[in-house]
């Protein structure tokens, strides 16, 4: 069997000395939130794990610290995902994994001197099963999986699978299926419902559910009369709620719903709506929804092709547009907030050599073509700006008089207002330090600046429109779609 890019990394991590886990653990977590904020609008940013991570590592000597979080950086990625790593704050999930499996051949030590008594077969059972020893099973069940979600739900991270974290906890299942008489994908579905509810009231110990096992000739499951899903179109749902999430559109209950219902659907192609509830991450006024465009194909898969941001503004007036839904470098819901309301973001994309046909990887800032007319797919056109149009974002702060308290607030400034973002910043404005705002311009190579009250100023602000160079124009490259949308 081949091995999976998480057991070798599982393996790497057992050469590290078990006291040092707690260190990459708390470094892991405080990069993936690095990155949350990254993917956040700067007003809902938190940076409690990277406090928590500074505060750690004052315990363990500087060569000790360096080499954990090499160890970290050297098999995780943050924004570019690699086949050969896995998400930062996954490091969390393998390193207890360790931790299990160690305890694990502990009491299997300590077990081996016992008894073991062969269940008989199911068709030979005759006398009632153990109702409570199946509930506690259950229920053990219920806690690991609400304790794997508690860790995994409150990082952000793309295409990310919790159950890949439980492959113990699914051979439970199938264990509990054989003892029960009730088929995995009942119990799977069971525990969704159970897992999801525990996860929010956090409190296991009190909240956590018991089998309803009746005992009349045959035992089973009571579940909801509803039209059940199979184990295929269970990890499809699944794999669909990580999608939608890990583009930032939430995680309620009546989309899970919604995204279940699609795939119940007979039909080939389903719209569904999600409503964003994040005002904090719109311009004062404005409000979004989106129309996520789901398809199915002949053999049964089911497929988030794409989907449609719709925003209105505050005077009333409507825009749209569809992105791309692929494997990797998707437009998340924020950045298709900041491109409808009329910012640019960076993307990377494929590029193909005109000479050789070559296709390369490269970087480009994307801006709407708000005001020209939309393409024949009803999307407005893009203004690209790249490599070669020279926007420096290390040169444009600098010429922009902002000021840092610390290289770590002057990257995490730069991801921002490269994504797109609305940036709180200090900057020096006639001779005084203040704290505003900025947008990042890269038509102009420039940073627009705005006091507290969002006021623009003239700091870096051209009088009249420039005309540009003959070169600069040529380097606006008109293109009908991108890797990451259309």
């Amino acid at each position: 069997m081949e091995t999976s890019v998480e057991q070798k990394i599982e393996e790497t991590f057992k050469q590290m000395p078990k006291e040092q886990y707690p260190l990459a653990k708390a470094y892991a977590l405080s990069e993936a939130q690095e990155f949350d904020n990254y993917n956040a609008d700067w007003g809902n940013s938190e940076y409690d794990k990277i406090r928590a991570y500074k505060d750690l590592k004052q315990n363990y000597p500087e060569e000790v610290v360096k080499a954990v979080e090499k160890m970290v950086n050297d098999n995780t990625y943050t924004q570019s995902k690699d086949e050969n790593k896995v998400y930062v704050a996954n490091i969390v999930g393998i390193l207890n994994n360790i931790e299990k499996k160690q305890d694990q051949n502990i009491n299997q030590e300590n077990s081996n001197s016992q008894t073991t008594i062969e269940k008989p077969k199911q068709e030979e059972i005759t006398e009632p099963k153990n109702i409570e020893n199946i509930n506690n099973q259950y229920n053990a069940i219920v806690k690991e999986m609400t304790d794997i979600k508690h860790f995994i739900d409150y990082e952000f991270h793309p295409e990310i699978n919790r159950f890949e974290l439980q492959e113990e906890i699914e051979q439970k299942i199938e264990d509990l299926s054989k003892e029960s008489n009730v088929s995995v994908e009942e119990i799977s579905k069971k525990l969704e419902t159970d897992v999801e509810e525990n996860f929010k009231i956090s409190t296991l110990s009190d909240k956590t559910k018991n089998f309803e096992l009746i005992n009349n000739q045959q035992q089973t499951i009571e579940f909801n009369p509803k039209q059940e899903l199979s184990e295929k179109q269970f990890t499809q749902l699944n794999f669909l709620k990580n999608q939608v999430k890990y583009l930032g559109m939430g995680e309620s209950e009546k989309l899970h719903e919604d995204l279940e219902n699609a795939i119940l659907s007979p039909d080939k192609n389903v719209d569904v709506k999600v409503e964003y509830n994040n005002p904090d991450r719109l311009m004062k006024g404005n409000t979004i929804s989106f129309d996520l465009h789901i398809g199915k194909g002949e053999q049964g898969g089911v497929f988030l092709n794409s989907y449609t941001a719709n925003l209105t503004m505050k005077n009333g007036e409507e825009r749209s547009q569809s992105f791309k839904v692929q494997k990797e470098n998707n437009i998340t819901a924020k950045e298709a907030i900041n491109l409808l309301e009329g910012r640019a973001i960076k993307i990377e994309h494929d590029k193909v050599d005109k000479e050789t046909g070559e296709l390369s990887r490269t970087e480009s800032f994307i801006k709407l073509k708000l005001k020209d007319e939309k393409t024949e797919y009803g999307n407005y056109k893009y203004e690209w700006y790249n490599k070669g149009y020279g926007v420096d974002v290390d040169d444009i702060m600098k010429k922009s008089n902002l000021v840092f308290a610390d290289d770590t607030q002057r990257e995490r400034t730069k991801k921002h207002l490269e994504k797109g973002n609305i940036t709180e910043v200090s900057f020096v404005h006639d001779k005084k330090e203040i704290k505003g705002f900025a947008v990042l311009n890269p038509q102009y190579k420039q940073l627009n600046l705005y006091d507290s009250a969002m006021n623009r100023l003239n700091t870096n602000k051209p009088l009249q429109k420039p005309e540009l160079e003959n070169n600069q124009k040529n380097e606006i490259v008109k293109e009908q779609h991108i890797s990451r949308g259309h």
